[in-house]
């Protein structure tokens, strides 16, 4: 495993993260919500950006999320660095034993506290904690399978009963040659009362992170130099007509996901064309929430504007949805408060077709 994280490049997959939680008793977990981002290791680090960011954050995964529930990192590359490439863990063989045709071979392992890098927050700072867990492998191909993690001596301050992560590896390829990467991971925090708080991540759609080139188009000065493009500025309150470029499913959608809208007739102002036809506005779901109005059941994203593009160019777009699809079933609203658009289906309708008229205004 060790020779498998070092040849492994610089990389970056999908995370999906279900967050749940579970009353002190309860036999079923709800869902909180369902996040999307981009996760890189890149340097021995674990990086994080929304989907199709522009680049990767420095900031650490709760503030890029905020608060509101639990959250974690590690699974992708931190506990593999410290457990497999560091002198950190001391460990002791668990046993053999024969599961789905496959011998499985278990080792578990100790952490101390000076040692440790295993970071608990649910206050004001984080704290190192000592830890204990168990490394699963192929008896035979010494691939490993999984890798459990569990924080021991919790300080009365984390207000945590227990906290463990448990990950799981699949060979995945990577520029073509293939490596033992996450592939999934879940997250456990127990309070002090019971409440039971999960996270269940899967990562996909792994690839190299390198350097990507980016195709501006430039205009020609007259002394025959390359002059930058201009930024697209759209007038103050105009109103534009625009399709949803692509479905949104309510079970499947998740905070951080992408949407376009494409533009379906020309915006004029004073007469000239200011966003043509064949724009495309872009803007990213924020919450996804359900309520109730009038004894009806309706789900609902938050979408938060981000950006215009035409003629390659490209500009700011802070956008309002000012109604959307026909009928009662749908209905829009803005919220002052966040700079959200909330956009509701009726539950019976459950998703967003593609190709829904929506009225944006330009704030």
């Amino acid at each position: 495993m060790a020779a498998n994280l070092e040849r492994l490049p610089n990389y970056t997959c999908r995370e999906t993260i279900e967050r749940t939680t579970a009353a002190p008793g309860a036999r079923h977990f709800s869902l909180i919500d369902r996040l999307r981002l981009e996760v890189a290791y890149v340097g021995g680090r674990e990086l994080y950006a929304w989907p199709g960011a522009q680049k990767f954050d420095d900031r650490p995964i709760d503030e890029i999320v905020g608060g509101g529930a639990a959250i974690g990192n590690g699974a992708f590359g931190g506990h593999a660095h410290v457990v497999f490439t560091t002198l950190a863990p001391s460990f002791t063989f668990g046993g053999e034993e024969q599961r789905e045709g496959r011998r499985i071979a278990r080792f578990n392992f100790t952490v101390p506290v000076e040692k440790s890098r295993y970071a608990i927050q649910t206050g004001p700072k984080p704290v190192i904690v000592p830890y204990h867990g168990f490394l699963e492998a192929d008896a035979e191909s010494y691939a490993a399978l999984e890798l459990a993690v569990q924080g021991d001596e919790l300080p009365a301050e984390l207000k945590l009963r227990s906290a463990s992560e448990t990950v799981r590896y699949a060979p995945s390829k990577i520029g073509g040659t293939e490596f033992l990467l996450p592939d999934s991971s879940v997250l456990t925090m127990v309070g002090m009362d019971g409440h039971e708080s999960r996270n269940q991540t899967r990562f996909e759609r792994c690839r190299q992170y390198s350097g990507e080139s980016t195709i501006r188009f430039d205009t020609v000065d007259g002394d025959g130099g390359l002059t930058q493009a201009a930024p697209i500025e759209v007038p103050s309150g105009m109103q534009i007509d625009a399709r949803l470029r692509d479905a949104i499913a309510y079970d499947t959608a998740a905070r951080g996901d992408q949407v376009f809208l494409v533009v379906t007739s020309d915006a004029k102002r004073s007469g000239r064309v200011a966003v043509p036809k064949g724009a495309v506005i872009s803007c990213r779901i924020m919450r996804l929430m359900s309520y109730t109005v009038r004894s009806s059941v309706y789900f609902a994203i938050a979408l938060q504007f981000e950006g215009i593009e035409f003629g390659g160019r490209r500009g700011e777009f802070p956008g309002v949805v000012e109604a959307v699809g026909v009928g009662p079933s749908y209905f829009a609203r803005y919220d002052d408060k966040s700079g959200e658009s909330l956009v509701s289906v009726k539950a019976t309708i459950e998703k967003f077709d593609a190709g829904m008229r929506m009225l944006i205004r330009r704030k």
